[in-house]
């Protein structure tokens, strides 16, 4: 639960937090660098339910194919897209592979040891 509580606060914090109300405009500049400006809201929602369905424990593979699908499309948007307006492009990917892998522990199919 504490694994699924965590990834689900980073899903909930970039969602609602960074997409929907706005906080973090970095974000509203790089889907716009995407050309895909009406987009932002949805994504954020989009996230949000995500963060909802992570914690609900519900489907976890499913849930953690998800996420590494989403993970993988968004890093290669915005450094195809946006790349300019990502301070840290490696450190972006390494902290993205991070959560993908706790992600698929999350999931029960990687162990912590």
């Amino acid at each position: 639960m504490l694994i699924r509580g965590a990834l689900a606060a980073v899903w909930a914090y970039q969602g609602m937090w960074c997409k929907v109300l706005g906080r973090q405009a970095r974000h509203r500049e790089i889907v716009r660098a995407a050309g895909m400006d009406w987009a932002l809201v949805p994504i954020g929602l989009f996230e949000s339910a995500i963060a909802i369905w992570v914690l609900s424990g519900w489907r976890p593979v499913a849930v953690a194919m998800l996420q590494t699908t989403l993970i993988a499309a968004m890093n290669a948007g915005g450094l195809c897209r946006g790349r300019r307006l990502i301070p840290d492009p490696p450190g972006m990917v390494l902290q993205n592979a991070a959560f993908v892998v706790l992600a698929w522990v999350a999931a029960g199919v990687l162990h912590a040891s």
